[in-house]
């Protein structure tokens, strides 16, 4: 087994205690990313993060709560390349989609991927806690990158998005200038 070192364990190897669930949630981001969730075991992820499975136990229930709250950890994390992207309000919304591309050709790991995306193959079962929370970000991301899409049309196109039923429906765009006209004729058509 190789030894895994985590950046947020003290020097002194201190067990338990103030911080032992930021390290037990450092671990598994790196045993997770590196092995897979079911190829990690809890006495591993102790060992890693430096704690008792008594104290991992003393702020997480069940192994899957380890997960999920790894899971969390990537939705507004600006170090994962996707979230820092979308959250950038400094670059205009065709300069956010390029760049987002760039950022992921730029992944270190690429092989390994979505690290939600891999939960929710790893736990396979719909019914599963995991996979559902796993779904839930990957609907929050979709819905992001979507709504980022649809301001670029806005900007560049003059289109507003009248309806969006999911990934799975064509949107239906309208041009701005008759988007708040009542009087408008009805210029409803499928995008291009």
């Amino acid at each position: 087994m190789t030894a895994v070192t985590t950046p947020a364990h003290p020097a002194d190897g201190a067990r338990g205690g103030p911080g032992a669930r930021g390290r037990i949630l450092a671990a598994a981001r790196v045993l997770f990313h590196r092995r897979g969730i079911n190829a990690t075991g809890i006495a591993e992820l102790c060992a890693a993060a430096h704690v008792s499975k008594r104290s991992l136990y003393v702020h997480f229930r069940t192994k899957d709560d380890v997960v999920a709250a790894y899971l969390d950890g990537f939705e507004d994390d600006r170090s994962h390349p996707p979230a820092a992207v979308l959250a950038r309000t400094d670059l205009a919304p065709r300069a956010r989609l390029l760049e987002l591309f760039t950022a992921l050709a730029d992944d270190s790991h690429p092989m390994r991927g979505s690290p939600v995306l891999n939960a929710a193959v790893e736990l396979a079962d719909p019914a599963h806690p995991v996979h559902r929370l796993a779904a839930e970000h990957h609907r929050r991301f979709t819905e992001r990158l979507a709504n980022l899409y649809f301001t670029f049309i806005r900007d560049v196109f003059g289109l507003n998005v009248v309806s969006f039923g999911g990934c799975a429906s064509t949107p239906i765009v309208r041009p701005s200038r008759f988007s708040s006209s009542s009087t408008s004729p009805n210029m409803s058509s499928p995008m291009p």
